[in-house]
């Protein structure tokens, strides 16, 4: 029971504002609020920019860790910055959808995550349809 309580004590999950779209992990060093940015839509081949952020109340360094969890495979740039980007793969259905996930870890041991939802779209930016004047 000792045990339990302790690791109640050290650690708990909190939703970090009132609209929940941040997720921080609370410890006895401080608390981390991370957000891995807005949703998006993008067109396929376009280059996308995941756009996070992190706010730390302790007194340690952090580093930050992008990674995909869902969704065709793409080649993240700078995955260990705040700010990361890859080029929307090329899809055979209508929409793709892509899961990455923003980790921050701070050097006392405090972490927190996000995660952020990309919808690919069939097409490219800037194309219009024109539509059949024979019906």
């Amino acid at each position: 029971m000792r045990v339990v309580l302790a690791m109640i004590a050290a650690f708990a999950v909190a939703a970090c504002d009132s609209d929940a779209s941040s997720v921080c992990v609370v410890n006895c060093s401080g608390t981390i609020a991370v957000d891995a940015g807005e949703d998006l839509t993008v067109f396929e081949g376009e280059t996308v920019q995941l756009v996070g952020s992190a706010n730390y109340s302790g007194n340690a360094d952090v580093s930050f860790d992008w990674r995909q969890v869902t969704g065709p495979g793409v080649v993240l740039l700078s995955p260990n910055e705040p700010i990361a980007e890859f080029v929307a793969p090329l899809i055979a259905n209508v929409t793709e959808q892509l899961v990455f996930e923003l980790s921050v870890t701070a050097s006392d041991g405090a972490t927190g995550f996000d995660r952020v939802v990309i919808d690919i779209e069939l097409g490219t930016a800037g194309a219009c349809v024109i539509p059949d004047s024979r019906t």
